[in-house]
């Protein structure tokens, strides 16, 4: 059997995958990108809520047909009671039509060079001397072999941060066309939450996660006491874990889920996976045609550089959060509501870096009294962790 070389394989033809193929294929690099699915996009596994800030900082603007809506307002609700309303029209949210968007990115792709091989489902990748063979329908050498399949790729010791996750495409009288809806439970949906967010007047992307749950069972009893029917159902987990351990490991990149690279808050990775995937295409590029023998590490440098800060507050915040029952988050809703800080969070905030909106928060009179009387001896433990982390980061960004 013939085998291809390139100086460049991507193994997934995902929004990283694809991001780091426009980068590398810039370059006059020979790039190929391999995925398993015959269609581009499909399925989608995303909701696409990203800030157009974040899509700006990677060199993306998508089309119209790419942009399904966007949305001015979120409503979070507590286990009981009536929720929080914040405005983010400032923020600029847009939600994407991933499939439509993920050719558009396919299109740049091969429009700078690259090349593009459906239904490649890659098995094994071996780095060699000098070269990786990868191994999929075809053979294929590479000088740097980019792994960005998802979170099949993940070790195994990072396998419990995924929680199942499933979503539908429902139709529905009661949708609010510019607003976000999130619910909070610690019994319905342990450990996450359950989001609506609209695509038009009367339609939106209806999904849940949480730990050891039936996802469909429970989007069904939603859609039971609000009414609706879906059109389209998806199941796909969510990653929360933070960055697996090493980024690049000889002439082999990991890049997007296939990295950890997703919020822990809200297992987005639109904005952290596509960085990663621009860097390390930019990183591949330098190793092969400037010869620089740290290019591939300064691609694991670069990204934690930008990231590592915000995502070791998250964490931090989600292991809290998963230790807290429905009575401790009605305290802290009911608290937030009477100091009216929400807005300005989100006014302030960054969409794609929670870090900020957290200290925020923590930053409230009395939330610390608060935790002091309904956390367990962990949960005080870990908001110490958290306190003393986002005031040394306090200190240096704001010199305070």
């Amino acid at each position: 059997m013939e085998t291809l070389d390139y100086d460049v394989i991507i193994a997934g033809g995902g929004l990283a995958g694809l991001l780091s193929a426009r980068e590398a294929a810039s370059k006059g690099l020979c790039v190929a990108v391999l995925e398993e699915d015959l269609e581009i996009g499909v399925p989608e596994r995303c909701d696409g809520l990203v800030s157009m800030k974040a899509l700006m900082e990677l060199g993306v603007i998508p089309s119209s047909r790419a942009v399904q809506n966007t949305v001015k307002r979120v409503l979070i609700y507590p286990p009981n009671g009536k929720p929080l309303e914040a405005d983010i029209s400032k923020q600029n949210i847009i939600v994407l039509h991933r499939s439509i968007f993920d050719k558009e990115l396919a299109k740049t792709a091969l429009s700078r060079g690259a090349e593009l091989y459906l239904g490649e489902r890659v098995y094994q990748a071996v780095e060699k001397e000098g070269y990786v063979e990868v191994k999929a329908k075809q053979t294929f050498n590479s000088k740097v072999y980019i792994d960005a399949r998802g979170t099949t790729a993940l070790p195994p010791e990072k396998q419990n941060s995924l929680l199942p996750a499933a979503r539908y495409d429902i139709e529905a009288e009661w949708i609010n066309q510019d607003t976000v809806e999130i619910y909070l439970d610690n019994l319905r949906y342990p450990g996450f939450f359950l989001w609506v967010i609209p695509t038009s007047r009367d339609t939106a992307k209806l999904g849940v996660a949480g730990r050891s749950i039936n996802c469909f069972s429970t989007l069904d009893e939603f859609l039971k006491r609000r009414g609706g029917y879906p059109t389209k159902k998806v199941s796909a987990p969510i990653y929360v874990g933070g960055p697996v351990e090493k980024f690049v490991n000889g002439r082999i990149m990991l890049v997007g889920d296939s990295a950890g690279q997703t919020k822990p808050s809200t297992g987005g990775g639109i904005y952290l996976g596509g960085l990663g995937g621009v860097l390390s295409g930019q990183a591949a590029a330098a190793y092969i045609l400037d010869g620089e023998e740290e290019a591939l590490q300064r691609y694991s440098q670069r990204w934690l550089s930008l990231l590592e800060d915000d995502i070791r507050t998250t964490l931090y915040a989600r292991r809290l959060f998963e230790k807290l029952d429905n009575k401790s988050l009605e305290k802290i809703f009911n608290l937030l509501r009477k100091k009216e800080v929400l807005n300005s969070i989100f006014e302030e905030g960054d969409f794609d870096r929670h870090s900020k909106s957290i200290r925020q928060l923590l930053g409230v009179e009395g939330i610390v009294k608060l935790f002091s009387i309904i956390a367990s001896n962990e949960v005080k433990a870990l908001f110490k962790q958290i306190e003393g982390l986002l005031n040394k980061k306090g200190r240096t960004i704001d010199g305070s």
